[in-house]
């Protein structure tokens, strides 16, 4: 994976408070590190296995958004999972007018 073209930086910065952000594998210190250097302790990094059968691990759980990272290929039924983990995203002021 490549890395310093800051699209992950970009990425983080522009994320909604308190985000989900779906790195691109399941070794999570760069992206940890980036955020703090970032000041966006707010952001909950995780790896693609989170979207793993069905999103459980998401149950219960509501999202301000979910961020997926620019490298990030997921398999099917990581696909499938995210499919169930946008359903927990809590729909915005705006949206709800």
């Amino acid at each position: 994976m490549s890395r310093g073209t800051s699209r992950t930086t970009q990425q983080l910065h522009a994320a909604p408070t308190n985000a989900l952000f779906v790195w691109a594998d399941n070794n999570l210190d760069y992206p940890n590190r980036l955020a703090e250097k970032l000041n966006r302790l707010d952001i909950e990094i995780v790896g693609p296995s989170i979207l793993e059968y069905g999103a459980k691990r998401l149950l219960g759980r509501t999202l301000s958004a979910i961020v997926l990272d620019h490298a990030l290929w997921l398999t099917n039924d990581q696909m499938k999972g995210l499919e169930i983990a946008r359903t927990r995203i809590a729909p915005t002021v705006s949206e709800g007018k």
